[in-house]
């Protein structure tokens, strides 16, 4: 009978994908841990160098014995425990560090790995009832993040200081908008938590459904130059966002 698991199972990062020190990959019964990843207490797999995710097929014997898998432990004692999984056909995940290229070299892990307290921009992917999700491109202090995807999340709560009306989030965000945020917690394992409180964060471009780029006009309204309509946005106050920059570099 064919293995329920004849094709790479589906892990957060694709095969190739660049990944860093603490990126979730999937759990021990999804994928086997390799070299530059560690297993948690919980079954997670994690990864534990920067560099390219390698996803490759494993082979069994039919005589093989069930497989023991060592796993961290949290336990004040740090000894190492092991997990004993039924013998099944799995997939190796592993991580291939990539050189420094004196040409084009690969940032340090600590420099690609986001910080709270950074401003970071990004556009939004999609608006949930509870979130808008952002794609991050550019980090404070990094610059671009184009070899390494990151994903945020402006929560309810995250996009206005002290708001005295109900936040309804289509009023403040729309997929594609360009927006200024700040990291406020690492999140979980799929996306940072971002903040749009501040004066000079929030949407820096955004445009109509047609294509034509909204002119904002207040704190909480961008409008279009062709028919004038208005929509409304958290809108970012671009001088502020940048002393504010300025400050931190200071």
């Amino acid at each position: 009978m064919p293995s329920s698991q004849q094709t790479p199972p589906q892990l957060r990062y694709a095969d190739q994908s660049l990944v860093v020190p603490g990126d979730l990959l999937g759990t021990i019964r999804q994928v086997r841990p390799g070299h530059g990843t560690y297993v948690k207490s919980n079954g997670h797999v994690h990864v534990s160098l920067a560099g390219k995710l390698q996803i490759t097929r494993v082979i069994h014997d039919d005589d093989e014995e069930d497989d023991q898998i060592m796993m961290e432990t949290d336990d004040e004692s740090n000894n190492v425990k092991t997990k004993t999984l039924p013998k099944q056909p799995l997939y190796t995940c592993s991580v291939q560090a990539i050189p420094q290229s004196t040409t084009n070299p690969l940032p340090a892990a600590s420099d690609m790995v986001l910080k709270v307290g950074q401003i970071v921009v990004g556009a939004v992917t999609r608006i949930t009832p509870q979130m808008a999700v952002v794609d991050i491109v550019l980090a404070q202090h990094v610059g671009s993040l184009n070899k390494v995807r990151y994903e945020g999340a402006i929560r309810m709560e995250d996009i206005r200081s002290n708001a005295t009306e109900q936040i309804v989030l289509g009023e403040c965000f729309q997929p594609n908008d360009v927006v200024a945020c700040r990291v406020v917690t690492l999140g979980d394992a799929r996306r940072y938590f971002l903040s749009t409180a501040e004066t000079g964060l929030g949407v820096l471009r955004a445009k109509t459904v047609d294509g034509t780029p909204l002119i904002p006009v207040s704190w909480k309204e961008m409008e279009c130059p062709v028919t004038g309509n208005r929509e409304p946005r958290k809108v970012a106050k671009p001088i502020t966002l940048k002393e504010g920059l300025q400050q931190q570099q200071t």
